[in-house]
């Protein structure tokens, strides 16, 4: 074992010297904002900048002799004179400007006292400066005397530009934000392109937004905003938390997101707050950024006019600093009644431009919400209340103002005392969030920390303070006991969305974010148990590992033993994907580092297995690769070329048809889906991952290898986890998001929800892989063991992180305080604002699971931890023993590694089971897996008592299955049709089992016999339909159009059947054989004697004759009496075994368990004594807590309507319009839409049961028929994402009618038709009805335009009559809250401006009679 006796201080000379954010020998030029003489050091020159308004990078020129002539001295001295001169009158200015503001805050001091300070001050400062400067011109003008030039710190906004200058005068320019991150080095000094080839991207590289030079951030929080317009329209929303940013040509919309349902989260312009400035301007750009922080810029026609918003993630306010330009702050909508602003805490009327001034203003909109805006002193505005804006009397000065805005008040309670904390803290805002980390040598624990407070600016006119910031769940539960009580302890803050209620921190001191690291020692490999040293499972491990008289096969391909593992031809030759091809390197590798701990390593099997693991290594990391990675230029970052799969329909080696020579025509940087993106920059932390451990458990038997490899490896590492910002090729820590600790996958290609992650488990087995390599290296305390120790607990930490915010935003626990009502155990993918039950290939349950547990590493225990999988086991067993496709698309192991968390017996039962291909490598589930891996998991359970385990039956003869390799015989692919039998359209470029896309789904993937989510087929299943799926094929890949020979239904008869034989589950036309499972939860009739108790359910039908098992009565109760707290018993109505805090497969608690028990739903049956307490009662299932009715209305949208049979788009735009007028239905219906069920009526967004009355849906999922879930919000046409609407409503709420198809939500913010203005629901300029308007909205004429798809109102004779009409049966998008604006007319008689009159409907709170 190494002794950890060396401190981290020097890296080894591989890695150089560390970088800092200075850049040497280069100078900044452009309007100067300030100029600082005799500063220290360039430190001292960057904190300037931190205190100075609006400064973005600084220039810093040390002190220097210089020699000059009496000459150039006098010259000097009389340039020097002058412009001291100059400074001194405009420092007398500012002396007096300041003075002024001095005395005008100090009320108590008498006008005499203040006017005798002020001169006094200003007297002894003049007097200093001109003997400061007499004292100086002495020295120049000594003739042959040597001068000090003293340091010249320059101050620049964002729009000065670098040049280079003379080395000699030791300039160097930074930016104001310097991360701890740039002090640490980086991890090589081999240049990139020695390595791999270059490219430049062209027209998908970066816009020049980015200000900043160096790698462009890909992955980060805020690149949405900033995505090349060329890769798809950008969101333009920034998730600052917990505003929601959006960009627009003069500032910045800024929102409040609210939850809708459980698990989503919207937002709209027209709900929120505008804050921006008047003028032409260009932006926004992204000026300067680090780990939790950006500045976005806007810049005016002049010089000098900018605007900068510092966005740090947790800010309590949205902040604008503005030079140059007039500020303003509107809404959409109106003010709330009676019309009236707080400035300084008392009420002023707003209307008619009226002028206010003021520090501070609050103002309520018509929804309710209340906002406060801080202003620099003495500014005016001018107020105008419908709608609501502010805007400033004069232009801001050239020194600049900031403007601050934040949330006063929303739906979510709030205590009284958060506004004077808003008030209390305004003075001070973040421009960097000081983010860094600390992992000592041997520590187990490390410390990520935002230190927001030492990178602070202070507003003039307001008390100095410290900074507010907001923390949130995944934070709160990492701080010291001390630091959690304070924040638990503040007071509520109005913010609560998809990731929790945030709570206040105040920035006195660093945050900071304690971690627990996974033990990684001297097994590299290991996990925190050992494996046993004698024993069953380790006779199990050595048999599956090279066979024995338990196992024949390894279940991956026939007879084989996982010691004749074969990779793949392609993987071999590094031809294909880096995703699957990754999976099988690490296979090969975890089976080598396995067979070590087995003591096999002197075993001839051993060698081979790691010369095959060497060999193919080699082959993609080498520079001329057959799919080779490029370093791109532009972005910064190391992609897959990407490959043109061919191997001749298995009768040739495989290969890459594409020119791999020319590095820009590689097809995986222009098409997004090529390699599941990796060319965009998606998922490289999940493909990395798996080489990176390839790569470690190389570096510890090979470490010759290793070193020669290494400069490959590294820069591996160093696109998705590069510890330092100094390096200037690749971005720091590329994926991760280090506010909320876990990783976003998704890169350039822009995506309509932003950033999203799908396999938490994956990326956590990133991060894990490069611990381990750093942990080898450092194990052979050589030279390296400081890059060692440093890649061993950086890849701790980021492991620790996405273990932690991944188990609390994967995982869904009843009661928690992030996602309770969810309504689902797992998170399939995580998207900015929506967690979505569902995968990139499907959403069944056993699919959402499985995908989270990929691949099964030691470290995966952290992550599956017991209390979870205890409450939601039981339902995830039944839905992959209910579905076949769960086995025959190889997803059925994961049950077993799940299961093992639970009871090594039961899993160990469960592995024996699987059939002989559960890890064939053709699945792309269980590829990465082997039958000796899972034994080891088991094998290192805690719990495990390996006396209750029994030794599988003697093994028979398995036939081995054709290679792997090879896809099907040319002779058997069939002809090359365009249509082929049963009509369906042919795709002669896929094969059978082929990783294809879903017809008209072209983001979802299927394989084999799986089903769309339209509920057709798969494309490359082997025939032309199944018994799985709800229909046949769309599309079949060639030579799989055939009949399906299992589908021939025969008379169903009572007996006998063989027992094991192939048949119908009752009342289906799906297949069952042996034990399996059928979807109503039963026995397979044939299934034989030893399979009772297999299924949910005893068999409902046996057609064995008596040969098999008969049906088994239901287990009473009654008869079992009382039982024991954690007693084995079964669940009601089930042949499923619970214990302990176990819950059900139907979300109830186990009959045995504690009152304690937290699981979905009540606990039903009780087998405890009658003396103990009942538990608690919980939160229903399927009723989420009620929300306000004013909450709901905001997603009540136009629902989807029935698809129109002739397309739109194929009709001429009259015909169009005749058929838009001839089929606008006259009831508040949309076409054929889902009849309200009044006796299902339900919550919008709650938990209920689908069409099929077994599956469980909640707001916007979809059902497994396809159809939207029956209690989602009303939803504009086309937005639902699932392939048909309603089966039936059970929110019951009434719809507008639609007419063709809507294309914006109703009440969104919109442009009015031939004005640059917006509206939402008012009129516009020419006093037409606004496009997003909702009904009964009256202007002075209709709409010109409706994209909301409702109905145009054509007649206004009698509109107050109409309009009230109209709005009882239908309820808009709760954009008004306390009142509704109706507008009436008033037309002049001459002139062509129209004059509105607003006449605005009271509330029932009183306000009728001031109407």
């Amino acid at each position: 074992m190494v002794i950890w006796l060396r401190a981290l201080a020097l890296w080894s000379t591989f890695l150089g010297a560390s970088a800092t954010c200075e850049e040497q020998d280069v100078r900044f030029q452009g309007v100067e904002l300030s100029l600082l003489r005799d500063l220290k050091d360039v430190a001292a020159c960057r904190a300037a900048c931190v205190q100075t308004l609006a400064c973005q990078h600084f220039s810093f020129t040390e002190k220097q002799v210089v020699s000059m002539t009496k000459v150039q001295q006098v010259q000097q001295a009389q340039q020097a004179e002058q412009a001291e001169a100059a400074e001194q009158a405009e420092q007398a200015k500012q002396d007096a400007a300041e003075a002024a503001e001095a005395a005008e805050a100090a009320e108590k001091e008498t006008k005499e006292e203040k006017a005798e300070k002020v001169q006094d001050e200003s007297d002894e400062l003049r007097a200093e400066q001109k003997k400061l400067f007499g004292q100086l011109k002495e020295r120049r003008l000594e003739s042959g005397l040597e001068t000090i030039a003293p340091s010249l710190c320059l101050l620049f906004d964002s729009s000065s530009h670098k040049e280079s200058v003379d080395p000699s005068t030791k300039t160097v320019s930074g930016s104001v934000t310097c991360p701890a991150s740039a002090s640490r080095p980086t991890l090589g000094n081999v240049e990139v392109q020695e390595l791999f080839k270059e490219v430049d991207r062209g027209s998908a590289a970066p816009s020049d937004v980015f200000l900043q030079s160096g790698p462009r951030p890909t992955n980060a929080w805020w690149s949405n905003t900033f995505i090349n317009k060329n890769l798809g329209s950008p969101s333009n929303f920034l998730t600052q938390m917990p505003y929601i940013i959006g960009s627009d040509k003069k500032g910045v919309h800024v929102m409040q997101p609210f939850m809708t349902s459980p698990g989503m989260e919207e937002f709209q312009h027209g709900l929120g707050v505008f804050l921006g400035a008047e003028g032409d301007l260009t932006g926004p750009s992204a000026d300067a950024w680090d780990e939790a922080c950006v500045t976005l810029t806007y810049r005016g026609p002049s010089p000098g006019q900018a605007m900068t918003f510092p966005s740090c993630r947790g800010s309590a306010y949205v902040t604008a600093e503005l030079r140059g330009l007039k500020p303003f702050i509107s809404s959409d909508l109106p003010l709330a009644v009676p019309h009236e602003i707080r400035v300084d805490g008392k009420a002023v009327a707003c209307g008619n431009y009226n002028f206010v001034q003021g520090k501070e203003i609050e103002f309520t909109l018509s929804t309710g919400d209340s906002w406060i805006a801080f202003f620099p002193p003495g500014m005016g505005w001018t107020c105008e209340k419908q709608p609501f804006r502010l805007a400033a009397a004069e232009i801001a000065p050239a020194r600049g103002v900031v403007v601050r805005l934040a949330m006063l008040k929303g739906k979510t309670p709030v205590d009284a005392s958060w506004g004077d904390l808003l008030r209390q803290h305004a003075g001070s805002y973040p421009v960097a969030s000081g983010a860094d980390y600390v992992a000592h040598i041997n520590s187990e624990t490390a410390q990520v920390i935002f230190d927001w407070g030492n990178h602070r600016r202070n507003i003039p006119g307001y008390p100095q303070s410290d900074v507010l910031q907001l923390v949130w769940p995944n934070h709160v539960s990492l701080l010291s006991e001390e630091e959690k009580n304070r924040v638990n302890s503040g007071p509520k803050t109005p913010f609560k969305d998809l990731r929790g209620e945030s709570k206040v921190f105040i920035a006195s001191a660093p945050l900071v974010l304690h971690y627990e690291l996974y033990p990684i020692a001297t097994e590299e490999f290991a996990g925190r148990n050992p494996i046993p040293m004698d024993g069953l499972l380790r006779e199990m491990m050595l048999e599956a590992l090279k066979g024995g008289e338990h196992v024949a096969g390894a279940k991956y391909d026939g007879a084989k033993t996982d010691s004749e593992f074969q990779l793949p031809e392609n993987v071999k030759l590094a031809v294909g994907d880096t995703y699957f091809s990754g999976k099988l390197l690490a296979r090969l590798a975890r089976l080598v580092a396995i067979a070590h701990e087995l003591d096999q390593s002197n075993e001839a099997f051993f060698e081979e297995m790691l010369s095959q693991l060497a060999d193919s290594m080699e082959k993609w990391l080498e520079k001329g690769a057959k799919t080779p990675f490029i370093y791109d230029k532009s972005w910064g970052g190391l992609v897959s070329c990407g490959c043109n799969y061919d191997d001749c329909w298995g009768s040739c080696a495989p290969k890459c048809t594409n020119d791999v020579s020319q590095p820009a025509s590689c097809p995986a940087l222009h098409q997004a889906g090529q390699n599941f993106g990796n060319g965009f920059y998606n998922d490289h932390h999940f493909h990395y991952g798996y080489f990176i451990y390839s790569a470690a458990v190389l570096a510890k038997f090979r470490p010759d290898w290793e070193r020669h490899w290494r400069p490959q490896i590294l820069t591996l590492i160093r696109d998705y986890a590069n510890p330092s910002s100094a390096d200037s090729k690749f971005p720091l820590a590329r994926h991760k998001d280090w506010f909320m600790g876990f990783s976003w996958a998704g890169g350039i290609k822009f995506e309509p929800l932003g950033r999203n992650q799908e396999s938490v488990s994956e990326a956590i087995n990133s991060y894990y892989a490069v611990a381990c390599y750093g942990t080898v290296i450092a194990n052979r305390g050589d030279q390296d063991m400081d890059l060692g120790c440093q890649l061993r607990q950086l890849g701790r930490l980021l492991t620790a992180m996405e273990v932690h915010s991944g188990d609390m935003f994967w995982h869904v626990r009843p009661h928690a305080e992030v996602m309770s009502t969810y309504g689902r155990p797992t998170v399939g993918i995580m998207w900015e604002h929506v967690a979505l039950h569902q995968t990139w290939f499907g959403g069944s349950g056993w699919a959402v699971e499985g995908i989270q547990m990929l691949p099964v590493v030691p470290v995966l225990e952290d992550f599956l931890k017991k209390d979870w999988v205890q409450n939601h086991f039981l339902e995830y067993k039944v839905s992959c023993d209910s579905d076949p496709s769960c086995s025959k698309l190889g997803w059925s192991w994961l049950v077993c590694i799940q299961q093992a968390v639970l009871s090594v017996k039961d899993a160990f039962e469960c592995l024996r089971r699987l059939d002989d291909s559960a890890f064939s490598l053709r699945s792309p589930a269980a590829s990465g897996n082997s039958l000796t891996n899972s034994l080891y998991w088991f094998a290192t359970r805690s719990d495990l008592t390996p006396t209750d385990l029994k030794a599988w039956p003697k093994a028979t003869q398995v036939i081995t299955t054709p290679s792997p390799g090879k896809t099907a015989s040319l002779q058997h692919l069939g002809p090359i049709r365009r249509f082929g039998r049963h009509g369906v359209r042919m795709n002669n470029r896929c094969l059978k089992l082929s990783d294809v896309a879903c017809p008209n789904v072209p983001s979802i993937r299927c394989i084999g016999d799986s089903c769309c989510p339209d509920g057709s087929l798969c494309p490359s299943a082997p025939y032309y339909s199944n018994p799985l799926c709800k229909s046949p094929k769309k599309i079949a890949c060639r030579g799989t159009d055939g009949h399906n020979p299992a589908i021939k239904r025969t008379p169903e008869k009572d007996g006998p059947c063989p027992v094991g034989s192939a048949v119908f589950c009752p009342g289906t036309m799906l297949l069952c054989q042996q034990d399996q499972c059928c979807p109503d939860g039963s026995l397979c009739p044939s299934a034989p004697l030893s399979a009772t108790g297999r299924c949910l359910k005893d068999k409902v039908h046996d057609c064995t004759g008596g040969l098999g098992q008969k049906p088994a009565e239901k287990q009473s109760y009654d008869v079992l009496g009382e039982c024991q707290v954690g007693a084995p018993v079964k669940c009601p109505n089930s042949n499923l075994k619970c214990w302990g805090q176990m819950c059900c497969a139907d979300g109830r608690p186990c009959p045995s368990a504690s009152k304690s028990t937290k699981c979905w739903k009540e606990k039903e049956v009780d087998c405890l004594p009658k003396e103990a307490e009942a538990p608690p009662p919980a939160e229903p299932f399927e009723e989420p807590p009620e929300v306000p009715r004013d909450h709901l209305e905001r997603s009540r949208y136009p629902e989807e309507p029935s698809v129109d049979p002739v397309d739109p788009q194929a009709r001429s735009g009259e015909d169009h319009a005749e058929h838009v007028r001839t089929e606008a239905p006259t009831t508040g219906t949309t076409g054929a839409q889902a009849e309200c069920d009044e006796s299902r009526k339900c919550v919008m967004g709650a938990s209920v049961l689908c069409p099929d009355k077994k599956s469980r849906c909640a707001g916007m999922g979809c059902c497994p028929d396809g159809s939207l879930c029956p209690s989602a919000p009303t939803l504009v046409a086309g937005t639902s994402g699932c392939p048909s609407p309603k089966a039936y409503d059970c929110t019951c709420v009434a719809k507008p009618v639609i007419v063709g198809h809507a294309s914006c939500l109703v009440g969104a913010s919109v442009r009015c038709p031939g004005s640059s203005q917006n509206c939402s629901i008012g009129c516009c300029p020419d006093g037409s009805t606004c496009p997003s308007a909702p009904l009964g909205t009256v202007c002075p004429s209709p709409k010109k335009e409706d994209c909301t798809g409702q109905t145009m109102i054509r007649k206004y004779e009698g509109f107050a009559r109409a309009a009230s009409a109209e709005m009882r049966h239908f309820n808009p998008f709760a954009l008004v809250a306390l009142a509704t604006v109706l507008v009436t007319v008033a037309a002049l008689a001459k002139g062509r401006q129209r004059r509105s009159m607003y006449l605005t409907v009271a509330s029932s709170e009183g306000e009728a009679g001031e109407a």
